[in-house]
């Protein structure tokens, strides 16, 4: 499987000396799933740091990536399983609640999903091990 990553530059106060750090936001898709990881370094005093984790990226980092990369868009196929199995990815993957996801299977069907690179492989991920069939669009 390639790697699928992207990435986008974000700034930060210094914790320590109130100076502008330089930081890089990353979201990637990893064997156990999304992965989302923050470097930044301060070039006045020299602190540096880094965190990150697994799953859904935070806010600031989902923003800076779109900012910089721009929105992905996933569609189903003709064919593209039945309700049900889109059902259960979309309530597993993108954590909804069930009052929610008829609506996000109508939305899926018609519209499409839009989100980061990384979420929408993510979400492509788990259709593809359910049977369902897709097609993936950076060009909108």
């Amino acid at each position: 499987m390639a790697v699928i990553f992207e990435t986008a530059p974000l700034a930060e106060t210094c914790e320590v000396c109130g100076s502008e750090m330089q930081c890089s936001v990353t979201e990637a898709v990893v064997n156990i799933g999304p992965r989302w990881d923050m470097e930044c370094g301060c070039s006045s005093c020299g602190n540096n740091w880094h965190t990150g984790g697994f799953g859904t990226s935070p806010g600031f980092v989902r923003k800076a990536i779109i900012a910089q990369n721009g929105l992905t868009k996933l569609k189903l196929a003709e064919s593209g399983g039945n309700n049900a199995a889109v059902a259960k990815v979309l309530r597993d993957t993108l954590s909804l609640p069930l009052s929610e996801i008829a609506t996000a299977v109508r939305k899926i069907r018609t519209d499409g999903y839009e989100g980061s690179l990384v979420e929408v492989h993510s979400l492509a991920i788990a259709l593809e091990k359910a049977g369902v069939g897709f097609v993936i669009d950076r060009s909108e």
